[in-house]
């Protein structure tokens, strides 16, 4: 699968919202971990 470069950086800001989303929730969800 090719793609271009700014296809590149639409996937790079959808992973980096994901992520985010999901330490959101883990925090959120379980503080006693997060330190």
């Amino acid at each position: 699968m090719v793609l271009t470069f700014e296809e590149t950086q639409i996937v790079a800001v959808i992973v980096v919202c994901v992520e985010q989303n999901r330490n959101l929730q883990g925090a959120f969800s379980a503080p006693r971990i997060v330190e």
